[in-house]
């Protein structure tokens, strides 16, 4: 019996080892650890860099990609760093809205909700948005084995994010027409900003 239960275990081990040994071939990273061989080579991404598949490693990022075409590299390398900038300006859109809406939320207290108040909110996203796109970086760039593929990687520049916050804070103390009690709705937005888009 003592035999049978060694051989298992070996068993066990020898397949967990071999199993180890080919899950760290491309050296992916945690989160993209797990995709097949055959998927990676199936998409031409053997020997892509960890951040293709896992996104960037600080703050908020993006990745695009786009077809080398007979319009050339720099037209794909536009192209993915549009679809980049789309996807990071989506991010920090639902992120912000977020935060307007529960300082929004937080400054108008039990009174009603109305369009006005909701138009407001969407401005200043709007605002916040726009502002924050202005200091997206490219980070990184990949081109397939193939050359027929590139990956861009694109982040929010976090030295620009405070500068961002103080420029929004300051127009908002500005603005006289604010359906909102103004200064719960600067606490809130400060405290909720204060954490970094």
């Amino acid at each position: 019996m003592n035999s049978m239960i060694k051989k298992v275990f070996l068993s066990i081990l020898c397949a967990s080892l071999l199993i180890i040994g080919c899950s760290s071939k491309y050296q992916l990273g945690e989160g993209a650890s797990s995709i097949e061989d055959s998927a990676l080579e199936a998409n031409n991404l053997v020997n892509a860099p960890s951040w293709v598949l896992n996104g960037g490693r600080e703050g908020l990022s993006a990745i695009g990609s786009a077809d080398i075409t007979k319009a050339g590299l720099q037209f794909a390398r536009n192209e993915a760093l549009a679809l980049a900038r789309d996807e990071l300006s989506r991010i920090i859109s639902v992120k912000i809205e977020g935060l307007v809406s529960n300082a929004v939320s937080q400054s108008i207290g039990n009174n009603a909700y109305d369009s006005n108040v909701e138009k407001y909110g969407e401005q200043i996203t709007r605002q916040i948005v726009s502002q924050t796109m202005v200091g997206t970086k490219q980070k990184d760039t990949w081109i397939t084995s193939d050359g027929k593929q590139i990956y861009v990687l694109v982040e929010l520049d976090s030295a620009l994010s405070d500068k961002v916050q103080k420029s929004i804070m300051q127009s908002i103390a500005k603005d006289d027409n604010a359906p909102v009690q103004k200064d719960r709705f600067l606490d809130a937005l400060d405290r909720a900003l204060s954490n970094g888009l």
